[in-house]
C-alpha cells in the first residue's frame, strides 16, 4: 500500500509539473496592463454597445443577443513593447484574423478565437502611432454572425472613441 501511495504521489507530481498555466490570451494581457499608466479600461453591458453598431443593421442587433460581455482597453502613449506583448498574447493558432482595415497610419484588425464552430471571443484592435485601443466581445457566436458584425461596426466611431 505504501508503494502505491508513493507511486501515485510521484505520478501526480510529474503531471502537475508538466501542466502549464495558460500563458496567452487577451484576458491575461488585459489583467497585466489594466493598471498601466495612461491606460483606461472598462466594461459595459452588451446592450450599450450600440454606439459602435449601425442602428439600422438587423444582423448586428441579432449578434448583440449572443454577446455576454464587452470590454475596452485604451492606452495612450502605448509603448512598442506593450503592442508587441499584445501580439504575443494573441497567437495565430488561437486568434484568427477576420479582417484588416488601414486608414492612414491607423490599422484596425478584427480577430476571432473559437472552439470548433463557435466563436467565443472577437477582438477589434486599433493601433495608431503610439495609441492602442482594444474592444473585446465575449459570447457564443457563429462564424457567419461574426463576419457580419465586423462589417457592420462603425470603425470611424471606434477611431474617434480613442480621442
Amino acid at each position: 500500500m505504501k508503494n502505491i501511495a508513493i507511486t501515485l504521489i510521484a505520478v501526480l507530481t510529474v503531471l502537475t509539473s508538466c501542466a502549464k498555466p495558460p500563458t496567452n490570451g487577451y484576458k491575461k494581457f488585459y489583467r497585466e496592463y489594466r493598471d498601466a499608466p495612461h491606460t483606461i479600461t472598462f466594461k459595459i453591458p452588451a446592450g450599450l454597445a450600440g454606439i459602435f453598431i449601425d442602428k439600422e443593421d438587423e444582423e448586428a442587433k441579432e449578434f448583440m443577443k449572443s454577446m455576454d460581455d464587452i470590454s475596452f482597453f485604451v492606452a495612450e502613449n502605448a509603448s512598442k513593447e506593450m503592442i508587441i506583448d499584445l501580439n504575443k498574447h494573441l497567437p495565430e493558432k488561437d486568434y484568427k484574423e477576420m479582417m484588416v482595415i488601414r486608414d492612414g497610419d491607423a490599422e484596425i484588425i478584427f480577430l476571432a478565437k473559437g472552439n470548433g464552430n463557435v466563436i467565443e471571443e472577437i477582438l477589434m484592435t486599433v493601433v495608431d502611432d503610439n495609441e492602442l485601443v482594444v474592444m473585446a466581445m465575449f459570447g457564443e457566436f457563429t462564424k457567419e454572425t461574426a463576419k457580419k458584425l465586423a462589417k457592420s461596426i462603425n470603425t470611424s466611431n471606434a477611431i474617434k472613441f480613442r480621442n
